[in-house]
């Protein structure tokens, strides 16, 4: 096995792969598609996994004792994949990115196809290693 199939490019992982929504892959030259919604995604990391875990924290003697605030909880979830994955969209019917608007569509049942492909692409491990580029534009 080569080093490279184990090795992410640490860059690439931080700062974000443009992904299609509609062909559920990395763009070419790692710039959205002019007509397709596109999203920009940082690769899971440490710094995630902790902030996760500082974040559902609260509310896991709550879970315990029957009471956990659902909306709260939906929230605080969305709010970590907002700070850590999502770094940007195009192309989604002229909805400018903020960071409260990716909260908002993390957090909300109704836009749970847009969260869903977040989850999907921040797990795609194989986009953020350090031949990924290349080996998406035929190299």
């Amino acid at each position: 096995m080569r080093l490279a199939d184990l090795t992410i490019d640490t860059t690439r992982a931080d700062s974000g792969v443009w992904w299609s929504y509609e062909t559920r892959q990395p763009c070419i030259g790692n710039v959205p598609h002019q007509d397709q919604f596109c999203v920009q995604a940082r690769a899971l990391g440490d710094a995630f996994h902790s902030a996760m875990r500082e974040a559902i924290a609260p509310y896991a003697m709550a879970a315990r004792r029957g009471k956990i605030d659902d909306d709260g909880f939906r929230r605080a979830v969305a709010k970590v994949w907002a700070d850590h994955v999502v770094v940007s969209w195009a192309n989604l019917d002229g909805i400018p990115f903020s960071p409260a608007k990716a909260v908002e569509f993390m957090a909300e049942p109704r836009y749970r196809l847009i969260r869903e492909f977040v989850e999907q692409i921040a797990k795609a491990e194989w986009a953020y290693l350090a031949d990924a580029e290349k080996e998406a534009q035929g190299n």
